[in-house]
């Protein structure tokens, strides 16, 4: 369901303030930082509990070996000034028909739009590339910017699934955004 496109590692997205990219090696320390502290927002499972630098370089791997053969698309965020360091990672992994949108953000960056820039091109990209007709997205009912953001680039709550990657794993609310709706909004 992915295009060869995604598939090579000099794929990118650019925005107006962000990279969006494949993840590298050198993006391990933050990784680990991030994840260890606790200090990213969480909606999904994209964000592992990296312990120590070798966990979060054994999970970029990981994201470059599924980006390469297909099984999902991973990218990592960065701003386009300065040291162009990891803020966050999106990404999609196909699901029977769909694609499962997910993300996460460090907490120094929350609040100022990054996601929602950074959600909007990657989904104009995978609308424009891909075949899926329908991209979904888990937000914890507890989580009202996560849902929010969702709301802001067209997801609407469609239900509840369980949701083993949100922290607690209790029932999250579901979230979905169809072709139609993405072209119709744009």
């Amino acid at each position: 369901m992915l295009p060869e496109l995604f598939r090579d590692d000099v794929f990118r997205l650019e925005t107006r303030r962000l990279w969006l990219r494949w993840p590298r090696l050198a993006d391990a320390a933050a990784l680990s930082a991030f994840s260890g502290k606790g200090d990213a927002s969480r909606p999904s499972a994209l964000l592992p509990h990296a312990a120590n630098v070798q966990e979060a370089e054994a999970f970029v791997r990981a994201c470059c070996e599924g980006n390469a053969s297909g099984e999902h698309l991973r990218l990592a965020l960065t701003l386009k000034t300065g040291p162009r360091d990891l803020i966050g990672m999106i990404g999609v992994e196909p699901r029977g028909e769909t694609l499962g949108f997910s993300y996460w953000l460090g907490k120094g960056y929350c609040g100022q739009g990054y996601v929602g820039e950074a959600a909007a091109a990657a989904i104009d990209a995978f609308f424009r590339f891909s075949r899926a007709e329908e991209i979904d997205a888990l937000a914890s009912e507890e989580n009202a910017k996560s849902q929010a953001m969702l709301a802001s680039v067209g997801f609407r709550a469609v239900g509840k699934r369980e949701a083993a990657g949100l922290p607690g794993g209790d029932p999250a609310l579901l979230f979905a955004l169809s072709r139609r709706d993405w072209q119709t909004a744009a």
